[in-house]
């Protein structure tokens, strides 16, 4: 359930946020969540490790899909035009 609150809180603060990103980020929080939990056994919370992966990844990978976001926040502008 806290893997959510990046793409929540990243979503509210930066408009050019790629969705393709933010999918990428939550499964791979969820990833580290249980490869922490029953493999690699990292001191400390194992959501916190993941909440770690996902924010890293959606930082990351947004410049990646940025034309996808691009596209994105042009047909919300022409929803809000109609």
């Amino acid at each position: 359930m806290v893997q959510v609150i990046p793409a929540v809180a990243l979503s509210l603060l930066w408009k050019r946020l790629s969705a393709t990103a933010t999918i990428i980020g939550l499964l791979g929080g969820i990833a580290m969540v249980f490869l922490n939990h029953f493999v690699l056994h990292w001191p400390g919370y194992d959501g916190f490790w993941g909440l770690l992966v996902n924010f890293i990844l959606v930082i990351a990978l947004n410049g990646l899909f940025q034309n996808q976001a691009q596209r994105t926040l042009q047909n919300s502008k022409l929803f809000q035009q109609t």
